[in-house]
């Protein structure tokens, strides 16, 4: 089976904060997914829409609704040609149709928070139900025992303690809001009689797959004329989002088979609940149904399915629709100015890089600097790091799956592409006249040719070239013997050079005019290898595997070697400026989380310097490493920045001796 045909739009980033400028454009996103297997053996609809969402099905069962690129259309139950309803810049999602289908009524956030508004069959009529400041979820709309059709729904609009949603209703007309029971639950939806309603208690995510516990949902029944609740289910996993099949039994989802989210059917009366689909591995999101319950649409990965249960051999068939796709845009200008969530400053000073809406980008520190993109990949970048002499720059890739080491140094300037071109040069105006106006005698003359030359002529030649014995040498003639050398020995002219020219690649200040960069993967095994830290003489490399492993890597060797292994992801750790120790904190099996110190070379076991049943860290070594300030709890369970000596001989010292030191050394390390 074919890929499913999808639109791919090319963000264009736009960063412009005071001190980052940023202009970027050129990467594709898709909106494609991968096809669904189902049951049917079929892998999904061949289609235009893709990534259809929350369908509902019309009473009789002819027409579906659903939500496509943020509004909703309506197809045939057999799919086909799909007609556009509703057309906004915010999000209409979930609908559900009036029980003599009439009216449709859906979720829309056009307002600023999610309401509910209702429309006609042909999107005409629009008009809000609710005007809540808090965003609401649609459960359904029926009618109650006395006929009023009301639409249930799912808010919190009580501020109760327990932080758990309530079921409201709502007449279809609008008004004042009210609860249905005093129950918490959702999803609230009426029998077609309208003395009953399915509603669903819980709170465990349905993105959570497999769950089993007490905070399952499970579907209960709450009787309208006397007032009473009863369990449906009582699986230990999740059941929920459910639907009437006539006045005696529920449709719901429930992964109690094949440990996917399936659609089954409890009687109200007794007996066992039924399966009625059979998918594997990717579950059913949503689904709605006729009021009888023989008529159903799901929603499942990127495509929806329609079954027929009056059909003996009915099995999920996915819909095939069409839509016009002129109504996205294909390139979007995106702002990114608040979306940069880290930096690092070149050690130089001279540029500066940026985790910007997920990519890296560097400019210069100068006003009026332009910004360049570094990375273009549909994975996130993170934990930047500059090398000690600014030339690379690390960074963590999740591009692929698994987190990676990434390095990236520069290629090429704006200044190198402007030395690469020479200036255009027109021909010399006094070289073109004197060609001109040359005698064509003279130039055919064979005047010397034959040894007759002009001796006062040649002598005057020889005197300028030939000078007088015992002068010093002209410039002229210097240049010519070291053009000869040059010509002699070729390499003795590119040592001179090579001695007199820095290598352009160890130069640091080309991070900012930089234009195109080279991109390199340091450490990539597929163990999640991230928050890359340099040493200070930039010889080795400390990251973070898995869970919290302290690594090494030797960056002349490429060796790997475990300092600290761990399960914390929050470990932190620091270089001292020699390079000779590592300062890290992380917490044990108690969660107390202490600072530990280690040789860089891992010939001695880490030790404990905190020693407290608070949490202490972010320690930093001093500039000559001899004492350790980290933050700690241990006094009134407030965080204060604490030290600890770590040569025994400035303990010795007195006060002032000490202040000394302190002065000294903060001295010391200005330089």
């Amino acid at each position: 089976m074919s890929r499913r045909s999808s639109i791919r739009p090319v963000l264009r980033l736009a960063l412009l904060t005071g001190a980052i400028g940023l202009l970027c454009s050129g990467f594709a996103v898709s909106t494609a997914a991968a096809a669904a297997f189902g049951n049917s053996g079929i892998l999904g609809a061949e289609g235009n829409v893709d990534l259809p969402r929350f369908p509902s099905i019309s009473p009789d069962g002819e027409t579906v609704v659903f939500s496509w690129r943020g509004d909703l259309w309506r197809v045939p139950f057999g799919g086909g040609t799909a007609t556009r309803l509703t057309s906004h810049p915010g999000r209409d999602h979930d609908s559900a149709w009036t029980p003599d289908g009439s009216m449709i009524v859906f979720e829309s956030d056009r307002d600023g928070t999610t309401n509910l508004w209702r429309m006609a069959p042909d999107g005409t009529g629009l008009r809000r139900i609710t005007d809540l400041d808090t965003s609401v979820a649609l459960g359904g709309v029926g009618h109650d025992a006395d006929g009023e059709v009301v639409v249930g729904f799912t808010g919190y609009l009580e501020g109760d303690l327990y932080r758990s949603p309530r079921p409201y209703e709502v007449s279809i007309e609008g008004g004042e809001p009210r609860r249905l029971h005093d129950a918490f639950g959702g999803l609230n939806v009426r029998s077609p009689d309208g003395t009953r309603a399915a509603f669903e208690r819980g709170n465990a995510k349905w993105e959570r797959r497999h769950y089993r516990g007490d905070d399952r949902r499970n579907v209960w029944i709450h009787d309208g004329m006397e007032g009473g609740f009863t369990p449906l289910t009582d699986w230990e996993g999740n059941d929920g989002k459910p639907r009437w099949s006539g006045d005696d039994a529920v449709l719901f989802l429930s992964d109690r088979q094949n440990s996917t989210h399936n659609i089954h059917r409890q009687s109200l009366v007794e007996g066992e609940a039924e399966a009625i689909t059979d998918f594997e591995e990717i579950d059913v999101a949503g689904f709605d149904a006729t009021a009888d319950g023989r008529k159903i649409v799901l929603h499942r990965w990127d495509s929806l399915y329609t079954m027929d249960l009056d059909d003996p051999d009915a099995v999920p068939r996915p819909m095939v629709i069409m839509a016009p796709e002129d109504a996205l845009d294909s390139e979007e200008n995106l702002d990114i100015s608040r979306r940069v969530t880290e930096s690092a400053l070149n050690p130089d000073g001279k540029s500066i890089a940026v985790i910007a809406y997920g990519e890296v980008v560097v400019r210069g520190t100068d006003d009026g600097s332009l910004s360049r993109r570094v990375t273009e990949t549909h994975g996130r970048e993170r934990d930047l790091a500059w090398s000690p002499d600014g030339t690379t720059l690390y960074f963590t890739s999740m591009n692929g799956g698994n987190a990676s080491i990434m390095t990236a140094t520069v290629a090429r300037t704006r200044d190198e592409i402007k030395q690469s071109y020479t200036d255009r040069t027109a021909p010399d105006e006094g070289e073109d006249q004197a060609d001109e106006s040359a005698d064509p005698e003279s130039e055919g003359s064979n005047d010397g040719v034959d040894g007759d030359a002009d001796p006062d002529e040649s002598a005057a030649e020889s005197s300028e070239e030939t000078p007088a014995e015992g002068a010093a040498p002209s410039e002229g003639d210097a240049e010519q013997k070291k053009n000869a050398a040059s010509e002699d020995d070729p390499e003795a002219e590119d040592d001179a050079e090579t001695e007199d020219e820095p290598d352009p690649l160890l130069d640091s200040a080309r991070w900012a005019d930089a234009v195109s960069f080279q991109l390199t993967p340091l450490i990539q095994a597929g163990t999640n290898d991230h928050r890359a830290s340099p040493s200070p003489d930039g010889m080795r490399l400390g990251f973070i595997r898995g869970l919290g492993d302290l690594m090494l890597f030797d960056l002349a060797t490429g060796e790997e070697t475990l300092l600290r292994a761990g399960w914390d992801r929050g470990i932190e750790f620091e270089w001292s400026l020699d390079s000779a120790w590592i300062v890290f904190d992380q917490a044990d099996m108690n969660f107390n989380q202490d600072v530990f110190i280690v040789p860089s070379d891992g010939s001695a076991a880490p030790i404990n310097i905190s020693r407290h049943p608070d949490n202490d860290g972010g320690a930093r070594f001093s500039a000559d490493a001899k004492a350790l300030a980290f933050s700690s709890e241990r006094d009134g369970e407030e965080y204060d920045v604490w030290y600890v000596f770590l040569d025994r001989e400035l303990e010795k010292l007195a006060e002032p001796e000490l202040e000394k030191y302190f002065e000294d050394a903060g001295k010391a390390a200005k330089k």
